[in-house]
């Protein structure tokens, strides 16, 4: 069976990614595609984070705010 046009298409684009340089920019810092997984990556670690500090440090804050009317320091 041959190769159709477009299978041929796909197999030289993907040959393309696979050169050393195409996988040294793909995965180097300055790949704007490495910077919005980053980007992505920190953002979501922050969230997590962030919820977790909360949920452990804000339960007392939040508990004295129903308990007391305010936050009791």
């Amino acid at each position: 069976m041959r190769p159709t046009p477009a299978l041929r298409n796909l197999r030289s684009i993907r040959a393309c990614f696979q050169r050393p340089e195409a996988q040294s920019f793909l995965n180097s810092a300055f790949s704007p595609y490495t910077q919005v997984m980053l980007a992505k990556r920190v953002g979501w670690t922050v969230v997590w984070y962030g919820a977790a500090v909360t949920g452990v440090l804000g339960w007392p804050l939040i508990t004295s705010k129903l308990v007391y009317g305010k936050i009791g320091v």
